[in-house]
């Protein structure tokens, strides 16, 4: 096959920008506008090329992602049907193998979960408070983080951590619950039951609204009534 000449390569190119410019005298674009791109059209079609180049390049991506994420979340719903250390092995995996995603950051906190029921209290509760740090404070699952922290702690009988993390909840929205009566209960365990009474006063003002045969508030009121006999008592 003959190379392509440069005057026939000219003459492509002039033959374009003439298909071009009767394309433009069509649109009822402004004359400015016009002359703009036909000063302009080789730059111009550049500029076109790359947007092309970048959208297709996006579609694909978006294309691959979508898919990355079913996938991943495929892959999780398999890792929680399964036991023991299988499961945990597995949720392990889905972490590695989909990190960035939202499937690998349940998959960890999970596994934290996991490990919490084998009563391994400190190291569910290094993970615990790693998922928290790096799902921030903004993140819903900062607050379900800092109660597996929690709970990991007083497990491990590292009450001054419980306390503080249980603290942390207290005051929080669907929270208040897990937070006042795990302080309240540190705080009976380290026999400071002045301060647990206090605190369970806090929880029952909190449950103000509800009427008096709701449950939780007569736990409250039945853990008032046992601090303050023991308070009397040690009077």
């Amino acid at each position: 096959m003959s190379k392509e000449s440069a005057f026939e390569k000219k003459h492509g190119e002039d033959k374009l920008l003439n298909d071009v410019s009767g394309v433009l005298d069509h649109l009822n674009l402004p004359p400015a506008l016009v002359e703009f791109i036909r000063k302009n059209m080789r730059t111009v079609q550049l500029v076109l090329t790359v947007v092309v180049l970048l959208t297709v390049f996006f579609s694909f991506y978006g294309s691959y992602r979508e898919k990355k994420i079913d996938r991943g979340a495929q892959a999780l719903a398999n890792a929680v049907k399964l036991t023991g250390a299988e499961k945990t092995t597995a949720l392990e995996e889905v972490e590695k193998k989909y990190s960035g995603d939202g499937a690998a950051v349940w998959a960890e906190v999970g596994r934290a979960h996991e490990i919490l029921l084998n009563k391994e209290y400190e190291k569910a509760a290094a993970l615990y408070v790693s998922i928290a740090k790096d799902a921030g404070e903004s993140s819903p699952l900062y607050l379900l983080a800092i109660y597996g922290a929690a709970q990991s702690e007083e497990g491990a009988e590292n009450l001054s951590g419980a306390l503080a993390h249980y603290d942390m909840l207290k005051n929080q929205p669907g929270y208040e619950s897990v937070g006042f009566a795990g302080v309240a209960r540190i705080q009976e365990r380290n026999k400071e039951y002045d301060k647990a009474l206090a605190t369970y006063e806090l929880y029952l003002g909190e449950l103000a609204d509800y009427p008096a045969t709701y449950p939780e508030k007569i736990l409250v009121e039945e853990k008032m009534a046992k601090l303050k006999a023991i308070t009397q008592k040690a009077e």
